[in-house]
């Protein structure tokens, strides 16, 4: 495979998508690889050192075929003409991997978050999805990328079904994506690699409890990410005035951002993830809260944040609450509770004894387990 050029398609969206295809990027310096992926309804491809150029959907077995492209890595189908790139796929016979970063291949909205911004509880009668994803923006997503003026869910997934199905391998970062993918897929051969953490962890060290007790949140909060829920637990706690605050490392919401609080601390976006472990030793941090409102099919802020010793507060959600929860590395909340989030921190702050419980018994087990099985 490495004999010859690589075209890998996804995005250009950045987040875990990004990070991993640039890691794989830098362990496979010795290979051409070409990137590919929509914008303006046309096909962008990139080759280090080169401008970008444009290519229709119409074109795009001609531009594969000229690039001489051995094998193809598909992260993400972004706006991509599936009917187009299946027939491209199945005329050259060229081997390509799938990896899954999200449940894109059954959820038009990516992370069974629906219009509302809640998430869904992943249904399984196509009425429901197809009530949900048919309507609005999403529709004519939906048209242009499956080329028919009447999507529908059914339709949707077949097509990506059959484009897993052919692929050469399928690879999920986590048991928990792979059993989702099963929900709706059971016959689909899936192979588990989780990703390696693209920097040298530092764990730092136990302290005492403290109060206020201090709080980490990790990564970029849209959305789907908790961003409606992190809004409510500032309210919450700030009204109820609760020991704690809030410290924040990664891009927010516009939601978020507006947000005044006197505990809510913006440290903003970070320049790479091996400070990520001196900024929450400077701000003394306790615990880690992951907020996401969708199954996460690996997180790397969960593992980063677990490896770096910090026990972690999520939801029962996917794979962070998967390793979590195999490692004991900390507490989850059911997604379906009102309130849960807050009962926790609230537990958890007025005994922050239990914090540090917590971190003492798994501390010495966090790294390693992760080495294990990363």
């Amino acid at each position: 495979m490495m004999d010859s050029s690589v075209l890998i398609i996804h995005h250009n969206g950045g987040g875990g998508v990004s990070q991993f295809i640039s890691q794989w990027k830098n362990e496979h310096k010795d290979v051409t690889i070409y990137d590919a992926f929509v914008e303006h309804q046309t096909v962008t491809f990139r080759l280090e050192g080169s401008l970008d150029w444009h290519v229709s959907f119409s074109d795009l077995k001609r531009q594969i075929t000229q690039l001489k492209i051995g094998h193809i890595h598909i992260h993400h189908l972004w706006q991509m003409e599936l009917p187009t790139l299946s027939a491209v796929l199945t005329d050259l016979q060229i081997p390509y991997t799938c990896w899954i970063h999200d449940f894109y291949a059954l959820c038009p909205f990516v992370f069974f978050v629906n219009q509302k911004g809640t998430y869904c509880g992943r249904p399984k009668q196509e009425r429901v999805c197809d009530a949900c994803a048919t309507r609005g923006a999403r529709r004519v997503h939906m048209e242009q990328m499956l080329a028919s003026r009447v999507p529908s869910i059914k339709k949707w997934r077949a097509i990506f079904t059959n484009l897993l199905k052919e692929a050469d391998q399928v690879i999920a970062p986590s048991d928990s994506a792979k059993i989702i993918i099963h929900e709706y897929v059971p016959d689909l051969k899936i192979d588990v690699f989780p990703h390696p953490l693209s920097f040298s962890i530092t764990q730092n060290p136990l302290k005492e409890p403290q109060a206020p007790v201090r709080i980490a949140l990790l990564g970029n909060l849209a959305y789907h990410k908790g961003d409606q829920e992190v809004r409510t637990l500032l309210n919450q706690t700030h009204r109820l005035q609760q020991p704690c605050e809030f410290y924040h490392y990664g891009a927010l919401s516009r939601t978020l951002d507006k947000l005044s609080f006197p505990h809510f601390y913006k440290r903003g976006s970070y320049s790479s993830p091996e400070k990520l472990p001196h900024l929450l030793k400077e701000d003394r941090i306790d615990f880690v809260i992951i907020p996401s409102v969708c199954p996460e099919t690996f997180s790397y802020t969960t593992h980063e944040a677990i490896a770096m010793g910090y026990p972690v507060l999520c939801f029962d959600l996917g794979a962070q609450a998967e390793v979590v929860n195999r490692l004991g590395a900390g507490w989850t909340v059911s997604i379906n509770t009102p309130h849960s989030l807050f009962s926790k921190v609230t537990e958890l702050v007025n005994d922050p004894w239990k914090i540090y419980r917590k971190r003492k018994e798994t501390l010495p087990l966090m790294k390693e387990s992760l080495d294990r099985s990363d």
